[in-house]
């Protein structure tokens, strides 16, 4: 209920006793001792209405006919003015008598029908239900619709509490991954100075021969062979001889060039982790029911958290093991041909790998996480061969269901499925093509 409700306790003679909230203003009091009188009315009542000429006159002209009707009639709300105008096929804001007319004729015919079988709860867009003057096979029961929401709402709610706990793992994970990959880069950036400790050590070296060993010195210029004999200042330990310095450059010079080939493997490893992480998260952005988040579910707790991580979290998610039913994912139907979508990196694999046949055809967005979709090619027929609105369709499809969706131009690449693989080992969703061509979306 909205906020301005409230609960008023009455006696037998009207007299309030007490009330939830105290209300006490100039056109009406809400307090004890006080007699009860109803809310002043500031709207008519459509009932009340004895022809169209009044109804007529109350319309102002200058505005819409959802604002005036809402405005100036009681139970009248947005969503069911805009189902009768649709239905009545008559413009809000341009309007004639003719059409005020009819919509009048409209509303009263909804309001002499309430209790028979005349009339129909309807959806209108996501959540709104209203009156309409479509008849069904039963008669309205507005219970039925009140529960239907209620389900509905509740199902919604039990999706939302378990997406984000599926977030908050998989976004606690890509912090750490992000952190990782930081402190790969700052290892990287120092290795990038190691060559010149190697020039360091390699010019001491060369002229240890005109160096006083045991010089306290905090730098010492030479000449640089490297650099067309131009002088080059190299800082020294004093606390070490001329000897343990060029030991202490090419150590560390080493020790660089060590950690330079580990940690570029590392980086690589990384970047993959990285991004299949953000693969997950796409999926989870993308998902649309409890099903698909029962798939990405399994997929997190064997391939992403630890299992402790994820089982405090179990409570909030459907127990029913993803996986063994696959037959979620979407399916199109276009000019005679099937074309199957990929809803999280589970269903990806399945479509690509086992769905699919070598002479279909397979499509994802370039560089880009999005579903993958595959194209039944029955004929076996050739790329060139196909219907170009065909594979069109399919490139479309999967530009609308990839982070790319909202993008003006996007490259879709397409092969036959022989040619995507999946490396020894790769998470799901993570496959390789070869052979592919290239379609622009725009």
């Amino acid at each position: 209920m909205s906020r301005q409700s409230n609960i008023i306790l009455t006696n037998e003679n009207n007299i309030i006793i007490d009330t939830l909230k105290h209300f006490d203003n100039s056109k009406r009091e809400l307090l004890p001792a006080h007699e009860y009188t109803f809310a002043p009315i500031t709207k008519k009542s459509f009932m009340d209405l004895n022809s169209f000429d009044e109804f007529a006159n109350i319309i102002n002209t200058s505005e819409s006919i959802s604002k005036n009707i809402c405005d100036n009639f009681i139970g009248f709300s947005k969503p069911l003015v805009k189902e009768a105008l649709k239905n009545l096929e008559i413009n809000d804001s341009d309007y004639t008598s003719t059409d005020l007319e009819n919509l009048y004729t409209y509303f009263k015919n909804i309001l002499d029908n309430l209790g028979t079988n005349n009339i129909s709860c309807v959806l209108v867009g996501k959540k709104d239900f209203t009156l309409s003057l479509t008849p069904k096979d039963k008669a309205l029961n507005i219970n039925y619709f009140i529960d239907d929401f209620y389900y509905q709402k509740e199902r919604l709610s039990i999706f939302i509490n378990s997406r984000n706990n599926l977030l908050k793992i998989v976004s606690s994970n890509l912090k750490k991954v992000y952190k990782k990959l930081e402190n790969i880069n700052t290892k990287l950036k120092e290795c990038e100075d190691m060559d010149k400790f190697r020039l360091y050590g390699e010019l001491l070296t060369a002229n240890l021969y005109k160096l006083n060993p045991d010089s306290n010195e905090q730098t010492v210029n030479l000449e640089n062979y490297y650099d067309n004999n131009n002088l080059i200042t190299i800082p020294l330990d004093k606390s070490l001889s001329i000897q343990k310095n060029i030991q202490k450059f090419f150590k560390k010079y080493n020790k660089l060039k060590n950690a330079l080939e580990i940690v570029s493997v590392q980086k690589k490893d990384t970047e993959k982790e990285l991004d299949y992480i953000e693969s997950i998260v796409f999926s989870l952005e993308s998902a649309n029911t409890l099903q698909d988040l029962d798939e990405i579910y399994e997929e997190i707790l064997d391939n992403v958290s630890t299992k402790k991580e994820v089982l405090k979290n179990k409570k909030n998610v459907n127990k029913k093991k993803a996986g063994k039913d696959l037959s979620d994912f979407e399916t199109i139907e276009f000019k005679e041909y099937t074309i199957y979508i990929g809803k999280n990196n589970i269903q990806n694999d399945y479509i690509s790998l086992k769905l699919a046949k070598p002479n279909d055809i397979w499509f994802h967005t370039q560089k880009i996480h999005g579903s993958h979709i595959l194209l039944r090619n029955p004929e076996n027929s050739e790329l060139s061969d196909l219907p170009e609105d065909v594979l069109y369709k399919c490139a479309c499809l999967a530009k609308e269901n990839s982070k790319a969706t909202l993008a003006k131009n996007v490259s879709v690449d397409y092969c036959f499925a022989r040619y995507v693989k999946k490396v020894s080992g790769a998470k799901p969703g993570m496959v390789i093509y070869t052979n592919f061509k290239t379609i622009i979306v725009k």
